[in-house]
């Protein structure tokens, strides 16, 4: 199978070019700007990332998730999620949709509406540093508390979960959020993973 992963630097491609590099699968980055002709041609939002299978344009593949889990079940064998049906799954899902409605909203809320940001106009920029930091650090807290002294979300599997725990700290990080001592600890651990760093510089180019 050849992949195709649609993003840039920065953003949440880096979720994808992780999960490929952790299967040791060969892919292509393509350095691409959300709304651009190419990426709408992919996906209606204009969002990025996008993953391409073989060349099928037309069953392009948008959502950091989805895209995530897709390669997970094709190269199951790596064990970076678990069979479909099972509770190991359902606990997975659980994780991720943790990670994209409780613990980043808050992250992704500050980041569009912070001085001078280009995510949206101007004009509609509000004050929500408050109202973030008080969200994210209610998140993180559930988050220590599923987590408890497991090495990783699921335990001592490393899984795709870890990715999305760890990328969203990340941000939250860059963004000076607070950051509790055991979050810190477990984000340190996952970032220093050397797939990481050959998924960074992929796209780095």
């Amino acid at each position: 199978m050849s992949y195709k992963v649609y993003g840039f630097s920065g953003s949440r491609s880096i979720r994808v070019s992780w999960v490929l590099e952790e299967l040791g699968v060969e892919y292509e980055f393509i350095d691409v700007r959300p709304q651009s002709k190419e990426i709408l041609a992919l996906n209606p939002a204009g969002k990025i990332p996008v993953l391409v299978v073989d060349n099928n344009v037309e069953q392009a593949i948008s959502d950091s998730a989805a895209i995530c889990l897709y390669l997970a079940d094709v190269h199951k064998e790596k064990g970076l999620s678990a069979p479909c049906g099972s509770l190991e799954r359902a606990q997975i899902d659980s994780w991720l949709f943790f990670a994209q409605s409780e613990l980043e909203p808050p992250v992704w809320a500050y980041r569009k509406h912070k001085k001078n940001s280009p995510l949206i106009p101007k004009k509609l920029q509000v004050d929500l540093s408050e109202w973030t930091k008080f969200e994210f650090s209610k998140a993180v807290k559930t988050l220590l508390a599923r987590l408890g002294d497991n090495h990783y979300a699921m335990g001592d599997k490393f899984s795709i979960v870890d990715i999305f725990l760890t990328q969203i700290g990340q941000w939250a990080r860059y963004e000076r959020f607070e950051i509790p001592t055991d979050y810190k600890i477990y984000l340190d651990r996952v970032w220093a993973r050397p797939a990481l760093a050959r998924a960074r510089n992929k796209e780095k180019g």
